[in-house]
């Protein structure tokens, strides 16, 4: 097996061995250690982000391991610098949302550099991939040429249980506190119906911004039939979302939405909120077009307790059905093979670009008979 160095960017204090995982690139990031157990990760803390030593911890790990491939998850700059200057063979996952985000600038504009010095791109689902495309070309002028393909954001263990007590509550989400994923916007849809919902979020407030902090306070209130837990283990969180008889997907912006096949796999069918297009990203998550239904973020509470009312109508062994169709769909071994020819290919073409290239620097005398 290839040495792959998997540097990621930790949050709150959770690294990668951590029981707690705060968000999709975290749960990506495990997903991918947890394929490669041999891969060498190196964590890069809030507080080295802080002092600006992302880009000397990053470079020091792959000069020290001296990798054969490199594993990227995120957007910061230094992803460039060991592709372009060490030329070695680099894979970069984009997880980035369907927003415009003025981080996102240097991003955009670094996409086609990346290309160029070989760097392998995906995306995660091809919905996100056009709208950053067409976003790159927006900000750059030109079409971004060379993107790999995608890679699902996760896989079934196939060991995932449906709970015969589904409907302690009767919809579930999973989201950090935060203004894009909006959690509780669940809440404030079913608080005037007499249908329970519940939230699962992260513990303690991570951001700063005042509009975060506000939404923060916010949402410190709800009460029973209106459940909230904070903080809990990815293995309590699941058992928790199992105990529900629906997911509600509350972000129209996913770019894929681990969230959401865990759900599938738990038995629990799916709502998406979506924004005007009325498309989302996890819509190709489901085995079958019974397992979801799409809605318009702004519906009424009546409209989504409808909706909620059906699929309450799914008996044990319709959820069954979901979870196997979902396993079937999403197995572990095959995203393991796929990761395991993206891996060779990107070594291959690297070490093929990098022998095209020495070969035209040298000095060649052809004869003329």
């Amino acid at each position: 097996m290839k040495k792959i160095l998997l540097p990621y960017l930790s949050r709150s204090g959770q690294d990668i061995h951590s029981k707690t995982i705060v968000g999709g690139i975290e749960k990506f990031t495990k997903s991918v250690y947890e394929a490669f157990p041999d891969a060498i990760p190196v964590e890069i803390t809030p507080e080295d982000r802080k002092a600006k030593k992302t880009k000397k911890i990053y470079l020091d790990a792959v000069r020290r391991h001296n990798p054969d491939i490199i594993i990227i998850n995120d957007i910061d700059a230094y992803w460039l610098h060991p592709q372009i200057e060490e030329g070695i063979p680099t894979i970069a996952i984009a997880h980035e949302p369907l927003v415009r985000d003025i981080r996102y600038l240097a991003w955009w504009k670094g996409m086609q550099k990346f290309i160029d010095a070989g760097g392998h791109l995906y995306f995660v689902s091809a919905y996100q991939q056009k709208f950053h495309e067409f976003h790159v070309e927006r900000v750059t002028g030109y079409p971004l040429i060379g993107v790999k393909g995608t890679i699902n954001s996760g896989f079934a263990t196939g060991n995932e249980i449906v709970d015969k007590l589904s409907g302690t509550y009767d919809a579930v989400t999973i989201g950090r506190t935060d203004l894009t994923k909006n959690p509780f916007i669940l809440h404030k849809k079913l608080q005037s119906t007499n249908l329970s919902s519940c939230v699962l979020t992260n513990k303690e407030n991570f951001q700063h911004g005042a509009k975060q902090v506000k939404y923060w306070n916010d949402n410190l209130h709800w009460k029973q039939p209106q459940y909230t837990y904070r903080g809990l283990s990815h293995g309590e969180t699941l058992r928790t979302m199992s105990e529900a008889s629906v997911y509600v997907s509350t972000m129209p912006v996913e770019s894929w939405g681990i969230t959401c096949m865990e759900a599938l796999l738990h038995g629990l069918p799916v709502i998406l909120f979506c924004d005007k297009n009325g498309r989302h990203a996890s819509e190709i998550i489901p085995a079958d077009q019974h397992h979801f239904e799409r809605m318009d973020k702004n519906c009424t509470p009546d409209e989504l307790a409808e909706a909620i009312n059906d699929y309450q109508l799914y008996k044990y062994d319709d959820r069954v059905s979901i979870s196997e169709a979902t396993k079937k769909k999403h197995s572990k071994e095959k995203w393991v093979d796929k990761w395991q020819k993206m891996v060779y290919n990107t070594v291959f073409e690297t070490k093929e670009k990098s022998s095209l290239a020495t070969f035209m620097n040298q000095d060649t005398h052809i004869e003329v008979l």
